[in-house]
């Protein structure tokens, strides 16, 4: 987990210096290059706005033509390219020019119909009806340990492994241990009737509580089911060599700790060592069983895997917790709001719960095994580093996605534009941008779907879904509409201005046709 976690800051790292340092530099390098070929239709040509401009210009430029501009003896001949247009004509050719370009564009008109009053509501209410019910299914999460899940499809060891489980006893592999430590006592303390009293009742205990058979617990005092006795054992060393060899290999070499040897019956890298390690830990728990200088401890890989799965999904929430309230407080200063935590909870919380809800609709219900596409089949669960890993990759990108689009809705509203226009002019000129990101995301993480592995499958969803439904739905739809609701009150306690502010088309809101020359003249500037 914290190799993963160091691996993601680094990547992060290298692409913050290398946008702020290498890629300015090529675009400075070679200018012509990179606005020459504009082959995609998210990238917005600058030169065509600048015709259009200039276009709108001459229209207006041919009205105040006194002569023509070839006649130079004319003295009340002004040429065309000579001539000024007043302040006002200039701002009336640049609300034309961006009232043409706004109505030609699909994310200006679809956000302006999500919302309109008062269907913004439905806009908010509709997709958060949509998937509540599968958000509810997070609370049905459980994940796997299965190592099935981290080995791929038919591959040479999953055949093996399955070669194994129908012909011998499925932990014969890795065995596991309850370590009988009496070190306090002193060396040879192994050789006491005491230590084989003990020993030989947490073997039956083992036995009796646990899936293990008689056969499957094995210890110098508990052989096939039999108890052993310290003179017995001493016999069958001098006697069985098979019982003096298990004995130097289950006693260490001071003879003050002896291990119990569990074979159990399912795999030992399976869900079930999650509840057989529970029971085992309440029999050596046992107040019967404490005596002064022993102690028992539950051993094995399997044992080690399951503790660190445990202890990760103890703190993940805690975790979760703290990252929520950082990105909460970092955002709210960085935004100067107040609102960033009650627009997240539609935002980012609800969705994200979607996109876990679904994953464990598909993984665990197997809600999409009728496609027949072992990707999307259930397995059980989701591997236990599934949401680990992806919660924060998941989060991330869609925070990335909104600071870029609330950011523009704060420049043009500190511009004086009202909150409305602020929101469809910022949809209107990230949308395509946020779009090919989202597109070009998703199909570096599906690529992962067509892997043989159940744990890429579900990661590869999960990031695949998130991106898609946080490109098309989040960003375009819920976010505007939750702005629009939230008014002034998304920013404060930052200052706005609350007089003489401007629609979409940079037309002051004053019931007036005209609108004031030096304002839009300088917004024509910023634009330009």
């Amino acid at each position: 987990v914290y190799m993963v976690g160091v691996g993601c800051a680094l990547c992060l790292t290298m692409a913050l210096l290398i946008n702020l340092t290498m890629t300015p530099a090529l675009l400075l390098a070679f200018p012509k290059f990179f606005t020459k070929f504009q082959l995609l239709p998210f990238c917005t040509r600058l030169q065509d706005f600048s015709n259009r401009y200039d276009d709108l210009l001459e229209e207006e430029d041919s009205k105040y033509v006194l002569a023509d501009t070839n006649d130079h003896q004319n003295p009340y001949s002004v040429p065309r390219r000579e001539s000024t247009l007043s302040q006002g004509m200039q701002a009336e050719a640049y609300a034309k020019s961006e009232k043409e370009k706004l109505e030609k564009s699909y994310w200006y008109t679809s956000t302006r119909r999500c919302i309109k009053w008062p269907y913004v509501f439905l806009t908010i209410l509709v997709p958060l009806g949509l998937i509540a019910p599968a958000a509810v299914h997070l609370l049905d999460f459980k994940y796997s340990m299965s190592n099935e899940q981290i080995a791929p499809r038919n591959s040479l060891s999953t055949q093996c492994q399955d070669h194994v489980k129908r012909n011998f006893p499925l932990g014969l592999m890795n065995p596991l241990y309850v370590l009988v430590d009496a070190s306090q006592l002193g060396p040879n303390s192994v050789e006491t009737d005491d230590f084989f009293n003990i020993t030989a009742t947490i073997s039956e205990l083992l036995v009796q509580d646990t899936q293990c058979t008689s056969e499957q617990v094995n210890s110098i005092a508990y052989v096939k089911g039999m108890p052993l006795d310290l003179e017995k054992s001493k016999m069958a060393r001098q006697l069985q060599s098979y019982y003096n060899d298990f004995y130097n290999l289950t006693v260490n070499h001071y003879k003050d700790a002896a291990l119990i040897q569990m074979t159990v019956p399912f795999a030992p890298y399976g869900d079930d060592t999650v509840g057989f390690s529970k029971t085992v830990r309440s029999i050596l728990d046992r107040g019967y069983l404490q005596r002064d200088g022993f102690k028992y401890y539950l051993v094995g890989y399997p044992i080690w895997i399951v503790d660190t799965v445990n202890l990760t999904y103890e703190l993940f929430p805690y975790i979760i917790l703290a990252t929520v309230l950082a990105i909460f407080f970092f955002i709210s200063v960085l935004l100067m709001s107040a609102s960033v935590p009650l627009r997240y909870a539609f935002t980012l919380v609800f969705p994200l719960s979607f996109i876990f809800g679904v994953a464990v609709l598909i993984y665990q219900e197997g809600a999409l095994n009728g496609l027949h596409w072992a990707a999307l089949e259930n397995s059980d669960g989701m591997y236990w580093l599934t949401p680990i890993i992806t919660f924060p990759i998941c989060t991330g990108l869609a925070l990335d996605y909104d600071i870029f689009l609330i950011c523009r809705v704060i420049e043009y509203r500190k511009m004086g534009f009202t909150d409305k226009a602020s929101i469809l002019k910022a949809v209107h000129e990230t949308g395509g941008i946020i779009t090919a990101a989202g597109i070009i995301m998703a199909i570096a993480f599906g690529g992962m779907m067509f892997s043989q592995t159940d744990t890429l499958n579900q990661i590869a969803w999960i990031l695949f879904s998130s991106v898609l439904f946080d490109t098309f739905v989040v960003r375009t739809i819920l976010v505007p509409a939750v702005l629009t609701l939230g008014g002034p009150v998304n920013w404060w306690p930052r200052r706005v201005p609350k007089n003489n502010l401007k629609n979409e088309f940079g037309e002051e809101m004053n019931g007036e046709s005209d609108i004031k020359a030096g304002s839009a003249q300088r917004l024509f500037i910023v634009n330009k």
